[in-house]
């Protein structure tokens, strides 16, 4: 308390004042070599005081005792104003159609040993199977001098899924991840049986991959998860905390065109119950859908009330944070390409020698000058307008604004998948997703073999 106090005395006449409150229950289930290996809870309780004074912030966090009616008196907003009060507080709760409690510890392991069973018995090379499941709820209270006052309980369910094979010395790993914001439903909205059986083919055919050697040539990503190469190529160019600070290639393209006229690109928090969705930011603010690129032309930024106030931009409810220990600021939530019209056979006969690219992991980007680089974890290659062999994992390499106009195709089969994105403001759920597209050319890095 003692901080707290010395923060009030030095910022009493603060432009915007800001408490956020958040209590997170945590439970983690890990079913390694076949067997229920721990079961990890974990609760933890914490505050973050944020001020506003002219363009600066100030932000301390703690996880010591205290109490609200305490806080709430020590500060003041603009000197002729009263002390703070907080009132007219606002109550959200995600939808869950199945509690975490609702499915025994028994029933859930079951549930693991038959994942772990299917992929075990379709070959003795796969010598490997990890589950892990995490169930988590957070409470969040946040109070400030706007008056947007709010309550939001929020579940959060994850499911990972790997499995490793191994043959004469070469060993490789696949998996699958499956999320939702809310409860245990996510393990029954899943064909679970078919899913693991794929995990289990796919690192066996791993097992087989070829080389080829890297050049420019078309490639074709798969939907779902193949949006990677967006979010992290365009969508954190496109948050107004890059614009504040001067590091992103899209600061002076508002209203023009910074792609192909396929490429529609949204950032809609308001799905409901996926993994990036959330009713209200972490501002206070309730959330609403925003279209980033509209046919190619760039639209708007993803803007938060600071940064909103410092680029005289409107707030577009973005505000996102890991936890009490950050300040927020703007982030992606679902973020996904709109499907168009193209047919992926199409796609594949127009292709003499390119990639189709499955599935990609992760990657790095430079928003100031739109360079990236995207590892493919799941290649295979193109040869005369037919999908062939697997290939060796291999790299995407280009930058922003290039790949947005080089996005020849889109098809119809929009899918969106899970993911975990690290920014300034820590580590958060997020939602991507595309189509299927083709890019008309783009550095593929292969083997020098």
């Amino acid at each position: 308390m003692k901080r707290l106090k010395e923060i009030n005395n030095l910022y009493q006449y603060a432009d915007y004042v800001e408490f956020y409150e958040e209590l997170t229950k945590s439970k983690i289930y890990n079913y390694v070599d076949s067997k229920l290996e721990d079961i990890i809870t974990d609760n933890s309780k914490g505050l973050g005081i944020r001020l506003l004074e002219n363009d600066t912030i100030f932000y301390v966090a703690t996880n010591k005792k205290y109490d609200f009616n305490d806080l709430k008196s020590f500060f003041y907003v603009k000197k002729e104003k009263d002390p703070l009060i907080f009132k007219d507080i606002k109550t959200y709760e995600d939808k869950v159609e199945v509690k975490f409690s609702d499915i025994s510890n028994n029933e859930k392991k079951n549930f693991f040993k038959m994942i772990d069973k299917i992929i075990r018995d379709y070959s003795s090379l796969i010598k490997q199977v990890s589950i892990r499941l995490s169930e988590i709820t957070k409470e969040i209270k946040i109070l400030n001098s706007n008056q947007d006052n709010v309550k939001y309980k929020k579940y959060l369910t994850r499911l990972v899924i790997s499995a490793v094979a191994e043959k004469k010395g070469k060993m490789v790993e696949h998996s699958m991840t499956f999320a939702n914001k809310g409860g245990l439903e996510l393990l029954s909205n899943e064909d679970f049986p078919s899913k693991v059986l794929d995990i289990a083919k796919v690192v066996i055919e791993k097992l087989s991959s070829k080389k080829i050697k890297g050049k420019k040539m078309p490639v074709v990503l798969n939907n779902g998860f193949g949006a990677v190469i967006f979010h992290e190529a365009c969508g954190h160019g496109l948050e107004a905390e890059a614009l504040k600070n001067n590091l992103t290639v899209f600061k002076d393209d508002l209203g023009k065109i910074i792609a192909s006229d396929k490429v529609t690109l949204i950032d809609d928090p308001t799905l409901n119950n996926y993994y990036g969705s959330n009713l209200i930011d972490d501002e206070g603010s309730i959330t609403k859908k925003v279209i980033l690129i509209e046919k190619g032309v760039l639209k708007s930024f993803l803007v938060d009330k600071f940064n909103g106030f410092k680029l005289s931009l409107e707030p577009t409810s973005s505000s996102r944070r890991e936890n009490y220990l950050y300040k927020p600021t703007s982030r992606m939530s679902n973020t996904y390409l709109l499907a168009g019209k193209d047919k992926i056979e199409d796609m594949i006969k127009s292709i003499d020698y390119g990639i189709y690219a499955k599935e990609i992991g992760g990657g790095s980007v430079d928003p100031s000058t739109g360079n990236f680089n995207f590892y493919i974890s799941l290649p295979y290659l193109i040869e005369n307008g037919e999908i062939k062999d697997l290939l060796e994992p291999m790299t995407l390499v280009g930058n922003s604004k290039e790949i947005l106009k080089n996005v020849e195709m889109v098809s119809d089969d929009l899918k969106l998948s899970s993911g975990i994105c690290g920014a300034s403001s820590g580590n958060i759920p997020v939602t991507i997703g595309q189509a299927t597209i083709k890019i008309s050319e783009i550095l593929v890095g292969g083997s020098d073999e």
